[in-house]
């Protein structure tokens, strides 16, 4: 992402985190390092990967359900 999010922030971001047609994603207080939330842009190239990306998830899949995962 093309946010310098940092990793372990944005492998616990879900799909409520993001405003794509804003070109933004929120980094909630109880995900962030520093328990301070922020918005940050994104590219409209991110945007659309994004898009793609959530339209492939699995229908059953809650909305809490991580979008980007770590192994």
């Amino acid at each position: 992402m093309d946010t310098c999010a940092r990793p372990s922030d944005a492998t616990r971001l879900n799909k409520l985190s993001f405003d794509l047609p804003r070109f933004s994603v929120t980094i909630p207080e109880e995900v962030s390092k520093t328990r301070k939330a922020r918005t940050l842009p994104i590219l409209p190239h991110t945007s659309e990967v994004l898009k793609k990306l959530l339209r492939v998830r699995p229908h059953d899949w809650d909305e809490d359900v991580p979008v980007f995962c770590n192994s």
